[in-house]
């Protein structure tokens, strides 16, 4: 593990606000990228991450534990993904839009097929989240069960069960 996170953690956590920003700038692409995977939607993810780093940023001082700075962080951009996406499905009830946005050119890193996107949409909540972690964020088990509360096992039980739900989409 690299140390200098771990030290701007601890700085940011006793108010060093230089040490904060440059923690969100290390990890803001990071973010970002869960938070489009997530909501579908640039304005949305754009939003949930700027809502995540300042709630963050309100509550540093309550991080126990520099080393997981990180993984404090996404659990709260998780948090926040939730709730946008509560308010996203309620919207698109009630306009009958379409669940995921158009993405921009410049957001091409980002950009996955429809066919992913829609069986991505089939999964429950927690298997999807448990997926783009993984597979798209590059967390291991336990990371990912930090992020969520929940034992490792169980994330690993729900990865194989996603992966095989998704195989069985996009086989059909």
């Amino acid at each position: 593990m690299e140390l200098r996170p771990q030290i701007l953690a601890q700085q940011a956590a006793q108010g060093d606000k230089e040490s904060f920003g440059a923690l969100y700038t290390l990890y803001y692409r990071e973010l970002y990228a869960y938070a489009l995977f997530v909501l579908g939607s640039v304005p949305l993810a754009q939003d949930a991450v700027q809502e995540a780093a300042l709630a963050a940023y309100r509550s540093i001082g309550s991080l126990r534990d520099p080393a997981a700075f990180k993984q404090w962080l996404l659990r709260i951009l998780a948090n926040t993904c939730r709730s946008g996406l509560r308010e996203k499905i309620r919207a698109r009830e009630e306009s009958g839009a379409q669940t995921f946005d158009e993405f921009p050119d410049d957001a091409a890193d980002f950009t996955l097929s429809a066919e992913l996107r829609q069986a991505l949409e089939a999964l429950d909540s927690q298997e999807r989240e448990i997926l783009l972690l993984r597979v798209f964020g590059g967390y291991k088990s336990h990371e990912i069960a930090s992020v969520l509360g929940c034992p490792a096992a169980t994330v690993r039980s729900n990865q194989k069960r996603a992966l095989a739900k998704l195989h069985d989409i996009l086989t059909d």
